[in-house]
């Protein structure tokens, strides 16, 4: 008799041994195999890693070409728009001190004279002492009725005048239900006394010309208005600042209150019953009829909305755009 017909377990035992220790070795040469090529793999990409961030790029003619025309289509896309909003300005004018306060006035008498054809709330042109449609003064917010700028104040106050009348006429011909309350911030060259401010920032040695543009790229002022009128009106006038030719403005801040913020009520309050008088009675007095009770009169209908006016308070930006400097022409250096 054999042994392993002799020794059944061990013989069992020792046979799934073999095939154990082959399948464990199998498994082993396996995990080893793929444990190399991805040892491999991340040798050849950290190597690819290495060499691009060691390596020095060259850019391609054609593709540089490409990005140069690029940046040229911008700048030429830049330039043109700068262009066209440096456009929208009021020219200015050489003006004095006297002549700006006799352009004030004048154009004061006009604008109430038209508002005086158009309806709208005003007083005459020649109460000088208070033009307010209502209360307080109305000078299109300019103090200077009384007393002169001062320095080179007047010239930039010109111009200032000439987009506040622009902006008053607008509401005159949009039918405002009165003249607006206009209140004007005072001018850099007002705050320093009529003196313009420098275009170093009044440093010495001032900047360079690239700094010196992009601190006059764009010159503000702005104004306020305070106005009543139905939303068409309103609406009417808010287009026109916004899409005006004339002078780039920018309405900065805007508030819109309906001057009926409760609604009416929906069913009208029926007026109280009066009762009628009693006829006398004694001799020769009859009782007349009495007479036919009265048919409710519904002919009349209230509207619950479209009747309302609106009060309007916005500030408006007067921006004025420099025109784009020129780049220095590019010369080729002989060899």
């Amino acid at each position: 008799m054999s042994w392993a017909a002799e020794n059944k377990f061990m013989a069992g035992f020792s046979a799934a041994m073999f095939v154990g220790l082959g399948g464990l070795g199998y498994l082993t040469f396996s995990a080893s195999k793929a444990l190399d090529n991805a040892s491999t793999t991340y040798n050849e990409k950290r190597q690819t890693l290495s060499n691009l961030q060691g390596a020095t790029p060259f850019p391609k003619l054609e593709n540089q070409k490409k990005v140069e025309a690029g940046r040229d289509k911008v700048i030429a896309a830049y330039r043109d728009l700068q262009k066209s909003l440096a456009a929208l300005k009021v020219p200015p004018a050489e003006v004095s001190a006297s002549a700006f306060q006799q352009e004030l006035k004048r154009t004061l008498d006009a604008v109430l004279e038209k508002a005086g054809k158009a309806g709208i709330t005003s007083q005459k042109a020649s109460e000088r002492n208070d033009r307010a449609p209502g209360s307080g003064k109305f000078d299109l917010g300019f103090d200077y009725l009384g007393k002169l700028p001062e320095g080179e104040a007047a010239r930039p106050l010109a111009r200032q005048l000439k987009v506040i009348e622009w902006v008053v006429n607008l509401m005159i011909e949009s039918k405002v239900a009165a003249l607006p309350e206009i209140t004007r911030r005072a001018l850099p060259e007002e705050k320093a006394g009529g003196k313009a401010k420098p275009a170093d920032g009044g440093k010495k040695g001032g900047k360079g010309a690239k700094d010196e543009t992009a601190e006059n790229l764009i010159k503000r002022s702005s104004f306020s208005i305070a106005f009543t009128a139905n939303e068409q009106a309103a609406a009417k006038v808010l287009n026109g600042i916004a899409t005006c030719n004339e002078q780039f403005l920018v309405i900065r801040k805007l508030k819109v209150t309906n001057t009926s913020p409760n609604p009416p009520a929906k069913t009208p309050q029926a007026a109280p019953a009066v009762a009628p008088a009693r006829p006398p009675v004694g001799p020769g007095h009859t009782n007349p009829p009495g007479p036919a009770p009265r048919a409710e009169d519904n002919s009349k209908l209230t509207f619950i909305f479209g009747e309302e006016m609106v009060e309007v308070e916005a500030e408006i930006e007067i921006l004025d755009i420099a025109q784009p400097v020129e780049p220095p022409s590019k010369t080729v250096k002989k060899p």
